[in-house]
């Protein structure tokens, strides 16, 4: 009975102990979203709930407003960093008779840009970063909807499988980013660039490889031995 006792408690403060930790990174990981996320003050509800797969943990955070017609979801890692966002209001989905839009694929690319350094403040860095790659733009009813795409770039060389990708939806003379998805990993470690892997123009590639370069020259001579 005492050994049942002992294993027991002992059970029940490695669960304590477990739930107190769960609970720290979970508060310090929304510290980190609400520091990047503009949560307007009409949102009032607010929910939260986490998951671990595979060893890696993820913080779900919604903030909505009591009549749900506005929300903002976020999901983000243990260490804050974000890898969806999503917002959605009722007026996005309304007709209000304004059927083009004054903002530009210029001016849309410059919020997708700001955005993303805003969200993901992690990766930029002089030799790591994320750069405008795409655009697709959708004609609609009641606006005009962009969707964007951005590749990671580390000392300028595109990393396979990083990439985000976001939509936005413009009504009248304003947009709002309606939802992004992020491959981000940052705790990938790349291995040391050598200097030919760095070399993207065909010309630098050749000569580097081929330092010496024979040339053959056609000369016309008069052979007089007959």
């Amino acid at each position: 009975m005492k050994r049942f006792l002992c294993f027991l408690i002992s059970g029940l403060l490695i669960f304590a102990t477990f739930t107190a930790v769960a609970e720290d990174n979970m508060a310090s990981a929304l510290a980190s979203v609400k520091s990047k996320v503009n949560i307007p003050e009409a949102l009032t509800e607010f929910q939260s709930n986490s998951i671990t797969s595979d060893g890696r943990a993820e913080y779900f955070f919604d903030w909505s407003s009591p009549d749900e017609a506005e929300n903002i979801s976020v999901t983000c890692l243990f260490d804050g960093t974000i890898i969806r966002y999503n917002y959605y209001s009722e007026a996005l989905y309304e007709n209000d008779g304004k059927q083009l839009s004054s903002i530009t694929r210029e001016d849309a690319k410059k919020l997708g840009e700001d955005f993303v350094k805003q969200l993901i403040p992690e990766v930029f860095s002089e030799n790591d970063y994320f750069v405008f790659d795409d655009m697709s733009v959708f004609f609609r009813d009641i606006g005009t909807d962009y969707n964007l795409s951005f590749k990671r770039l580390v000392n300028g060389v595109p990393v396979e499988g990083e990439i985000i990708t976001m939509d936005i939806k413009a009504r009248g003379d304003k947009a709002y980013i309606s939802n992004v998805a992020s491959s981000f990993n940052q705790n990938i470690v790349f291995a040391p660039l050598e200097k030919e892997k760095l070399l993207t123009n065909e010309d630098e590639l050749y000569k580097n490889a081929f330092p010496i370069e024979l040339t053959y020259m056609l000369n016309s001579y008069k052979d007089e031995s007959y």
